[in-house]
């Protein structure tokens, strides 16, 4: 019993989950600063998830990879990459 448990866990593929906006890194290189507006911003990465508390004009994106981890680490989720990208626009609504 225990045998079956344990290799119906092993696969050959890593199961990967993304939570947030993908490929935010590639994304983000198509902002300029100084010429892009809060709807071109909404066009590219789409509405954010979060603003910040004390001011409307700074706009936070997420993106979150992890995967289980090895046999060694019992299955736990481990964090491959977390990439968080913060814009903060002028009273205009460019970014600066």
């Amino acid at each position: 019993m225990f045998l079956t448990v344990f290799l119906s866990n092993c696969q050959k593929n890593r199961v990967i989950k993304t939570h947030g906006i993908f490929y935010l890194q590639n994304r983000a290189v198509l902002l300029k600063v100084e010429s892009t507006n809060r709807n071109d911003v909404i066009k590219i990465l789409g509405k954010p998830h979060s603003k910040s508390l004390h001011e409307q004009n700074t706009w936070i994106y997420i993106e979150r990879t992890r995967t289980k981890g090895k046999l060694l680490k019992l299955g736990r989720n481990v964090l491959l990459n977390n990439n968080v990208l913060v814009l903060k626009f002028d009273k205009y609504g460019i970014l600066e």
